[in-house]
């Protein structure tokens, strides 16, 4: 398996204040289970505390440590889990961890058999709004893929057999026996031997940090230390609330902080007694919070809650803008919401994008509905988000192709949410039949086939009524299903689309069931067929003007098909016309299966130096779009042109980059000859010459590399070997101390035990196994055990 990727966590902006307790054990929870559920009202760091553990995890997890953030997902709210729920939720899963669920079948087996094999870490946080599909998809994982453990954070435990909890308290906070008014600044004083005893506080530090932040040069002073000391305490310690606090010392002294808290803190006793105390103690947080806001400032965060995920200015100004809101303010009250703390900046490449926290954002949620504005907000967001989507379409064959492919991954919860709306929205349908067809490029081009035909089979039920939008929705649907290898529903679909089309007069979308129709009847070995009916949908392309995307379908279909049929030159003669189109267009996507086609044909050809030249120009392209399929064709060609110029050890190199990224495509494209045969000469020839040893580790390099090793390794740079790749190693380099230490886990004694038998404290016990864990890459102490016998 390959190694961590940098970007499976989200980076994180701010320090981390405390928790080394916590931490620790949730690492030592992790080392003995295989769920672990941190708990805990919100507002208390759950999700700090997940990512601080993942973090320090991460050599231990070969195949990756994976942060899926469920609250992008609304959830229906019901106590058993909802298809629906369940299947977005495994969309989800499957995308952050880049695997592809596309194929027919349940979701969620597809899900479970990508990590069967997998020694990686699952953080699903913020469950508590999907509880049953959260303990669905989490059962099902457990008992499906043995290496696989779980990290949660949710507001509620998921309640399966073998679940860890963890409850995340507050951050400790100063003595209330030492509680003081302003003049009476000598009981802290007598209290703690100095101000830094205060700062050591947990609570009373993360103040002061980020105080620091808006605030640079801010510290505790004689002046100010009791009142920072109260307000931490009247918080009850809960960071949220903290960090809101310390966001207004931009602009109040502490002291003043202090005065408006306690005039906030009378709401408490008018609260709901039904209601956790902790959670009235936020609602007032965030309430002072809203007090301390302009008039506009809350409008617009009760107005930018409507969008899920992040957003960018730019769709602020387009959703959120009117004449209370003038579009013209609206920078400057979001920088004035990102001062407060109110939206937090993702720190990223490309164009500010901005989030909410989930508590300010159902508080923002709770005031619009409130205001009366949320069902014209949230039509403002989905009509935003339909014009996204059908732009991109119309400009996704064309220089700005990733671009508007990277615009639409950053909005895809957004996109969701819209669709979710359409449908249950009075006179919505049609327009989420619409979002779902305009996205076909999209659900093609990031491997989401699958959920694209979730949401084409939902709209097309609900919108039974024959119309171009219909007919259009049934083609992309086919599209999508021949891609999957779903052929015959793929042709029913596509039979479908083109009679109705041809009853009203959609000549576009006739001529492109056609063409998928021949597409499907070369899959299917109907050479002749699909010749036919490829030609007739090119010469209907052709007379209709229409000398795009469309068109180069078309071709690829019709060099695919000359390929099969054994006329290799009429195979390269149409990828040459495919790529000149291409580049004149600026297109890459389709460019690289050009060039993965001609490829092809130059080595059936005997043209290697030509083949290899193309494959590794197809794969470069692989930089600036994420179309897995493409780098799959590319290595496959590279594995058989260097194996045919007799460079085995490079060979084995990239058939173990290409069989490492097969695991999640192979049975989605078997129904593709070309690809459903695997030159196993080849691989029998290069085992062969390098022998077992040799071939083996060549593999298991390559499995090892990331896209851009791949693509340096291609292009003949050196590239380093994955950290941790020799973790497993029988000689992996323990102190005598953690030896001594990982024989008695071998031994079967525990924690305890092995403190009393070395002399040593319990907690340096503990120390010692996280580092065995860490530097063997293990995660339990079953493992240790068996390492140290194998050794």
């Amino acid at each position: 398996m390959g190694r961590v990727e940098v970007g499976s966590l989200p980076a994180e902006l701010t320090s981390f204040v405390g928790r080394r307790r916590e931490v620790g054990d949730v690492k030592g929870l992790l080392a003995d289970g295989r769920l672990v559920t941190l708990t805990g009202v919100g507002g208390t760091g759950k999700t700090r505390l997940a990512l601080c553990v993942a973090t320090e995890l991460r050599r231990a997890f070969p195949d990756g440590v994976w942060f899926v953030d469920l609250t992008q997902l609304r959830g229906s709210g019901q106590p058993a889990p909802e298809a629906q729920d369940l299947d977005a939720l495994t969309y989800l899963v499957a995308d952050a961890l880049g695997l592809r669920v596309q194929s027919a079948g349940p979701p969620l087996r597809q899900l479970t058999g990508q990590l069967a094999d997998r020694q990686t870490l699952l953080i699903l946080d913020n469950c508590e709004h999907l509880i049953a599909a959260c303990w669905t998809l989490a059962d099902a994982v457990l008992r499906a893929c043995p290496r696989v453990r779980i990290l949660v954070t949710s507001r509620e435990s998921l309640s399966i057999a073998g679940e860890r909890i963890r409850v995340v308290p507050p951050l400790p906070v100063p003595d209330p026996q030492h509680r003081s008014n302003l003049p009476g600044l000598s009981r802290y004083a007598r209290h703690r031997s100095s101000l830094t005893g205060l700062g050591r506080c947990a609570a009373v530090a993360l103040f002061v940090a980020r105080a620091d932040a808006v605030r640079p040069g801010f510290r505790l002073t004689e002046q100010n230390h009791a009142a920072v000391a109260d307000i931490c305490r009247r918080l009850d310690g809960l960071p949220l609330a903290i960090e809101l606090a310390a966001a207004h010392v931009r602009a109040l002294a502490p002291e003043e902080i202090l005065d408006r808290l306690n005039d906030r803190f009378a709401l408490l006793g008018r609260g709901s007694r039904s209601a956790p105390r902790r959670q009235q103690t936020l609602r007032a947080c965030v309430d002072w919070s809203f007090d301390l806001c302009s008039e506009p400032e809350r409008r617009l965060w009760a107005r930018v809650s409507v969008f899920a995920g992040g957003f960018q200015l730019d769709a602020v100004e387009d959703i959120c803008a009117d004449e209370t809101l003038p579009g013209a303010d609206l920078l400057d009250m979001v920088a004035d919401l990102v001062d407060k703390s109110i939206l937090i900046r993702d720190d990223q490449d490309g164009p500010a994008r901005y989030r909410m926290l989930e508590t300010i954002r159902e508080y923002g949620r709770e005031e619009l509905g409130r205001c009366g504005e949320e069902a014209i907000l949230r039509r403002r967001h989905a009509d935003w988000c339909l014009r996204l989507a059908e732009a991109a379409e119309r400009d996704w064959f064309g220089p700005d192709q990733g671009g508007r492919c990277r615009q639409l991954r950053a909005e895809h919860s957004n996109l969701r949410a819209a669709f979710d709306f359409y449908l249950a929205a009075p006179g919505g349908r049609q327009r989420a039949m619409r979002l779902a067809a305009a996205m076909w490029f999209y659900w093609l081009i990031f491997g989401l086939v699958l959920e694209g035909r979730t949401w084409l089979r939902r709209a097309a039920e609900a919108n039974p009524e024959p119309t171009r939008e219909l007919a259009r929705a049934l083609w992309a649907h086919g599209h999508l299903a021949s891609v999957q290898g779903d052929l015959d529903a793929a042709t029913g679909l596509l039979e479908t689309a083109h009679d109705l089309a041809r009853e009203l007069g959609d000549e576009v979308t006739q001529a492109r069931a056609i063409k998928r129709l021949g597409a499907v009847a070369m899959h299917r070995g109907d050479l002749d067929r699909a010749n036919a009916l490829l030609a007739d949908a090119l010469a209907r392309f052709e007379a209709l003007g229409e000398a795009g995307a469309s068109t180069v379908h078309a071709r690829i279909a019709l060099a695919m098909t000359s390929y099969l049929a054994g006329d290799f030159a009429a195979a390269a003669e149409q990828d040459e016309r495919i790529l000149a189109i291409c580049r004149a267009r600026g297109d890459r996507y389709l460019l690289a299966y050009g060039l993965n086609n001609l490829a092809r044909a130059d080595f059936a050809l005997g043209r290697l130096e030509s083949a290899a030249a193309h494959a590794q120009e197809a794969l470069r392209l692989r930089r600036s779009l994420p179309d897995a399929m493409t780098l799959i064709f590319s290595l496959d060609l590279l594995t058989e042109i260097t194996a045919a110029t007799g460079d085995f050890e490079r060979a084995a190199t990239f058939l173990g980059a290409a069989h490492h990224r097969w695991q999640s495509f192979r049975p989605s494209v078997r129904h593709w000859k070309v690809l459903a045969e695997p030159n196993e000469g080849w691989r029998t020839r290069t085992r062969q010459a390098l022998g077992e040893t040799a071939y083996a580790a060549a593999v298991r390099r390559g499995a090892e590399f990331t896209v851009d090793d791949v693509i340096s390794y291609a292009q003949g740079q050196h590239v380093e070997s994955a950290p941790g790749a020799d973790a497993h190693r029988s000689d992996a380099p323990l102190t005598r101390r953690e030896a001594q230490v990982a024989e008695l886990i071998a031994q079967g004694m525990s924690n305890k035990q092995i403190a009393e038998k070395l002399v040593i404290s319990q907690r340096t016990a503990e120390s010692h196994v996280e580092h065995i864990l860490q530097k063997l890459g293990l995660v339990s102490r079953i493992q240790v055990a068996s390492w140290f016998h194998n050794r």
